[in-house]
């Protein structure tokens, strides 16, 4: 029943989103040709300075407006003259943790014509507000593409999106060692996992122009995976999590990866501390070669009962709290999240907190699976994060739309991400308070980052911007606080 009454209250936020103000008497009307607004950043400190840039037509002759307004208040009016390409600014209000919406209009008739809309976020940090996007490919095999414009123009949508932080999945070279050297020099070409050529240049790009928009940029890894060659860079086997066979021998646990692959992964203890501390001097390497903000930790979910290397049963769920605790104790400057897949280590994630209380992580991560098939399941998620982080967190969903058709996307004619269904689960998802890693250079519907199997629609692409702009603008309903930071 909340559910559906919070959909409901999207219905009808959704509504007002058109209204300029409670008291007006006036029609609205949406121009066909609209102009298309566009901020310099994702994301603004309280009393800095936005940039807005507005691109296309107006009728002729019209005495045009353009309005601040936070939820239905209208902050501040002023008169605008538009030119092919104008600029303007304005400087923000000083309170923190708000969203508001700006737009140009002229009224005529007693009606008055929208002629664009666009988000602003107020908010001196991320994680009161997080819009995660990701990226993956970073090769340049297709020459007939600049892939530093490309780069550019990835981001530039992002950043239309509104999206605070960015992932980077499958950067790395090897999961126990994601910086690669030789002679102790650094390498700017290698292969990853699946044998795809990284680039560094491109990695740097993407970190240079997402801070440009004031995005963080996230690493990511595994807590506990090493390739199988992992006792010739100094790992030790005794560091593994361990199962038992059907006989009650020793055998360490792996995640199976393709046979055309360089590895499969073989995974760690992440509550070991001669494995944290292997993993901090690695990511030391990390920061010091690449301007990362932080570290987007991962997991492959339940492993039944795992043990030491000495045969000592272990609760790898509580071993992830140990773990979060040392990566932020390493690096206390530096931003955490890590991965419930399936909801597993839920409370021992969102939970983690150092020893002055606080928590390690920066929201709550959710990688959805089929045990939690349903819009339900989404709402029941949020109730677990909010329960297990003291309702401190927020929550942001990695969630595959159209899973089963990009399995099979040969079989289909239409091999496109089907636009009433992403819609559709991005309103409940923002209805009850969440966010959705959906977007880089393609929406996500796989698990695999780079593999790119649907495309997606211009018409999708655009009604996009017009539900991110929603999120933000309206963030402080959506999502549980108020102007003050708090829920």
């Amino acid at each position: 029943m909340i559910l559906r009454h919070r959909i409901s209250f999207l219905l009808l936020t959704v509504c007002l989103l058109f209204l300029p103000s409670a008291a007006s008497a006036v029609d609205i009307v949406w121009e066909s040709t609209q102009l298309e607004l566009s901020t310099d950043k994702a994301c603004y400190e309280p009393g800095k300075t936005v940039t807005f840039t507005a691109v296309g037509t107006i009728p002729d002759g019209k005495t045009l407006f353009v309005r601040y307004r936070h939820g239905n208040d209208i902050i501040k009016k002023d008169n605008f003259a538009f030119e092919q390409g104008n600029t303007w600014t304005w400087k923000t209000p000083n309170n923190d943790f708000v969203g508001y919406l700006v737009d140009i209009h002229y009224v005529e008739d007693t009606k008055e014509h929208i002629l664009g809309t666009i988000a602003v976020d107020v908010s001196s940090d991320w994680k009161r507000f997080p819009r995660y996007g990701f990226v993956a490919d970073f090769n340049d095999n297709d020459k007939s593409i600049n892939k530093y414009a490309n780069i550019e123009a990835e981001m530039k949508y992002l950043n239309r999106l509104h999206i605070n932080g960015v992932q980077f999945q499958d950067w790395q070279w090897k999961h126990h060692k994601p910086v690669k050297f030789e002679n102790n020099e650094f390498v700017k070409w290698y292969q990853d996992v699946s044998n795809r050529w990284i680039g560094t240049e491109y990695v740097k790009k993407y970190i240079e122009v997402q801070h440009r928009y004031g995005m963080k940029s996230i690493f990511y890894n595994l807590c506990y995976g090493a390739w199988k060659d992992y006792r010739n860079d100094g790992v030790s086997e005794d560091w593994g999590l361990y199962k038992k066979d059907s006989n009650g021998n020793l055998y360490q646990d792996y995640h199976d990866l393709p046979s055309n692959w360089q590895s499969d992964i073989f995974l760690m203890n992440p509550g070991k501390r001669e494995w944290q501390e292997y993993l901090k001097a690695r990511n030391d390497e990390v920061y010091k070669n690449y301007d990362f903000d932080g570290y987007q930790v991962d997991q492959v979910g339940g492993r039944g009962d795992v043990f030491e290397e000495n045969g000592t049963k272990i609760d790898l769920q509580l071993n992830y709290g140990y773990f979060l605790r040392a990566m932020k104790g390493y690096h206390p400057d530096k931003r955490l999240v890590m991965n419930s897949v399936g909801g597993y280590g839920t409370h021992h994630i969102c939970d983690a907190k150092l020893n002055d209380g606080t928590r390690t992580v920066d929201f709550c991560y959710n990688e959805v699976w089929g045990e939690q098939p349903n819009f339900e399941s989404l709402f029941e998620i949020i109730k677990s994060n909010d329960k297990e982080s003291d309702h401190s967190l927020q929550t942001v969903f990695a969630a595959y739309i159209n899973y089963d058709k990009a399995d099979r996307a040969w079989e289909y004619a239409d091999q496109n991400v089907n636009t009433p269904g992403a819609l559709l689960t991005d309103a409940v998802m923002f209805a009850i308070g969440g966010s959705h890693l959906e977007m880089g250079d393609h929406m996500l519907t796989r698990e695999y980052f780079p593999a790119a199997p649907l495309a997606m629609t211009n018409e999708l692409k655009k009604k996009l911007v017009h539900y991110y702009d929603f999120m933000t603008g309206y963030q402080n309903l959506l999502r549980g606080i108020d102007s003050k930071g708090v829920f």
